[in-house]
């Protein structure tokens, strides 16, 4: 296959690769301009519509290290986007989209670029990591170098596009490029796109390669693309692989991919060692992964099989997979199988997944069908869903459904969420609306302001917090100042840990566990070094538990010996607290070990009859002897853990 043929799918692998991390780890276009008037947009302009809406040229950067196009190669690229977005259909749309970008010329791929920088979010990160991407063919580095400028969220996937050509043609350049790159969210896109490269040429190398890079939320996404391709070549020698790995959620993202991926060429197979896993919560999440992968190539034969299952918690969670895959193509189907299940969590979180799925592609039949439920608590999410998923494609549609709902408070549940989504195009509009049809909205009991104001952050950091400081309540003030600040640590943990510093110390807390926990994903030590120099208190406490639950989640190891190193006092039982939630999972007797250190008696009472509960559940017999044993469990918590004689 030729550079010129592979390009197309190195670049949809890059996209697509998103689809199985959040499948795994389950897991808006409004237009840009401000609308101070509060009133919903007129026209978004969102994919496959009639009109894609363009801002002005002026707001465009055109890159310097690519010809400038001439005026026939901006028509043609042009006339060429533009008709491919008007494409009703999405596989379809993605199809003409690449088609175009695939024989672009470089200043095609320049007047391109410039083009997509004046759409409507939703189109705009759709094409600029196919354009960025078609670039890099012929000089990645430089179109990295554009990548990294961009915002955050188109840098994210223009970034993973280029290092994937990169990668395939170049490894050890690209490995070194990525590896020079400092902590936060431009290392973390490139390492991902890299990784999903070098996951397709040899997953081995792959893990030779991760095993050098810090442990962090990037590596630990990444056993999820490692695997996943690994199980796409050699499912058992994945599946040997996976369950050689350290318990903890490296190891539970690698059985999720391959199952998944595995289950979509075998799933007998699958199933068959998936049925044999030793622990019972890892059995039967991948056992239920697995029927759903099967409804990927077999959806009438997987969705037998299940129905056919006795019974039972497998059965019940095996259905909700299924229906959550089948309501990406099949909603007649997926509807038959909520009628299988019985009342309860499982029915309502298939009616949840199915209300979001239909809204994605067709909202007012989705609209329909939430409108039928029976009144209740799964009625009203679905309406929020419902709102939410429309609000990606028309703020205006959506607020228009959601103001002819009953005045209640499923309706602002409701309104919540499509504002939500149209902040992450125009903030300012978002609030302005928020704060003029909310009488409440100056409270923010809810956090939509907090919210908003997080989300205003990522793209205009220092527009935010403006605004965030003028807010004249003092508790909502606060509030939304932690979201701000919290969103500023992606890119700048240093500039964000100062500014929590300058706040009134009451406004501390919520500030510093949003910078500690944003820091800890991409450095899990500095953020520890910087929560441990806080004055004991509520914003340490805070710090330390959002930097013990993160680097528990990376690495239990290394979180256990910076708790061994920290003193005694309030924020070291904030910190073992939180690590022990996370550790029960992979390791019940060793987080029970750490709950008994904590000197708090209340905090340590109520986290060793939590782990003791939780271990109830998956090893039965183990949890027994253990508590029986344990000189740390009271006599009275062992009256209610264990049974009467």
């Amino acid at each position: 296959m030729n550079p010129q043929s592979k390009w197309p799918l190195l670049c949809a692998g890059a996209l697509a690769g998103g689809w199985l991390i959040g499948y795994v780890m389950g897991d808006g276009s409004a237009s840009s301009e401000s609308n101070p008037g509060g009133k919903a947009p007129a026209a978004l302009g969102p994919a496959g519509s009639a009109s894609v809406s363009l801002a002005p040229a002026s707001t465009a950067v055109i890159p310097d290290d690519l010809p400038r196009a001439t005026a026939e190669e901006t028509k043609q690229s042009e006339t060429s986007i533009l008709s491919a977005l008007r494409e009703q259909n999405e596989m379809r749309r993605m199809h003409d989209l690449y088609e175009a970008a695939a024989r672009m010329s470089p200043g095609e791929v320049s007047s391109s670029i410039a083009l997509a920088q004046r759409m409507a979010r939703q189109d705009r990160d759709m094409l600029l990591p196919m354009l960025v991407g078609k670039w890099a063919e012929t000089d990645p580095q430089a179109a990295l170098k554009f990548a990294l400028s961009l915002d955050r969220n188109s840098r994210y996937g223009a970034t993973r596009a280029a290092i994937s050509i990169w990668a395939d043609t170049n490894p050890q350049a690209a490995m070194a490029w990525a590896q020079a790159l400092p902590a936060g969210d431009q290392r973390n896109g490139a390492l991902y796109g890299l990784i999903a490269t070098l996951a397709k040429r040899d997953p081995g190398v792959a893990m030779q390669f991760i095993s050098t890079l810090p442990k962090d939320q990037s590596t630990s996404n990444a056993y999820a693309n490692i695997f996943g391709e690994w199980a796409a070549q050699n499912p058992t020698a994945a599946a040997a692989q996976a369950l050689i790995l350290p318990r903890g959620q490296n190891r539970d993202n690698a059985i999720r991919a391959t199952i998944y991926r595995w289950g979509q060429t075998d799933p007998q197979a699958a199933l068959a060692w998936a049925n044999q896993l030793p622990d019972v919560g890892v059995r039967r999440d991948a056992v239920s992964n697995a029927y759903s992968a099967w409804a990927n190539s077999d959806p009438q034969a997987a969705s037998a099989a299940v129905l056919a299952l006795p019974a039972g918690d497998t059965r019940n969670r095996a259905l909700n997979n299924l229906v959550s895959n089948l309501s990406y193509r099949d909603i007649p189907s997926a509807l038959g199988l909520i009628e299988q299940l019985p009342a309860g969590q499982a029915r309502n979180n298939a009616v949840q997944n199915i209300s979001q799925q239909w809204a994605s592609s067709d909202p007012r039949a989705a609209s329909q069908y939430v409108a039928s439920l029976p009144a209740g608590d799964t009625k009203n999410s679905a309406i929020s869903n419902v709102a939410s998923s429309w609000a990606r494609h028309d703020v205006s549609a959506a607020l228009a459904w959601v103001a002819q709902l009953p005045e209640d408070e499923t309706k602002r549940n409701a309104q919540r969420n499509v504002v939500s989504q149209w902040a992450q195009n125009d903030p300012r509009a978002a609030v302005d609306y928020w704060i003029k049809t909310d009488p409440k909205a100056g409270q923010d009991s809810s956090g939509t302001l907090a919210n908003i104001a997080s989300q205003w952050a990522r793209n205009d950091p220092q527009e935010a917090l403006a605004w965030a400081r003028q807010i004249g309540d003092e508790k909502v003030r606060s509030n939304v100042l932690g979201g701000v600040i919290g969103s500023m640590a992606n890119a700048d943990p240093q500039q964000a840990a100062l500014l929590v510093t300058q706040l009134p110390v009451a406004n501390q807390s919520n500030a510093a566990s949003q910078v500690a926990s944003q820091w800890a994903q991409n450095d899990a030590s500095a953020a520890a070094a910087w929560a441990q120099q806080l004055p004991e208190g509520e914003a340490r406490n805070n710090a330390v538990r959002s930097v013990a639950s993160l680097w528990a989640e990376q690495d239990l190891v290394k979180a256990a010996g910076w708790l061994e190193r920290l003193p005694a006092g309030g924020s070291r039982d904030a910190a073992v607290s939180a690590f022990t939630r996370r550790a029960s999972e992979s390791d019940p007797e060793g987080a029970a070990v750490w709950a008994s250190t904590i000197a708090d008696a209340n905090t340590r009472n109520s986290d060793l009859e939590r782990i003791a509960r939780q271990w109830l559940r998956s090893d039965k017999n183990s949890a027994q002897n253990w508590i029986s044993q344990s000189t740390a469990i009271t006599a009275e918590m062992k009256l209610r853990l264990l049974p009467k004689n």
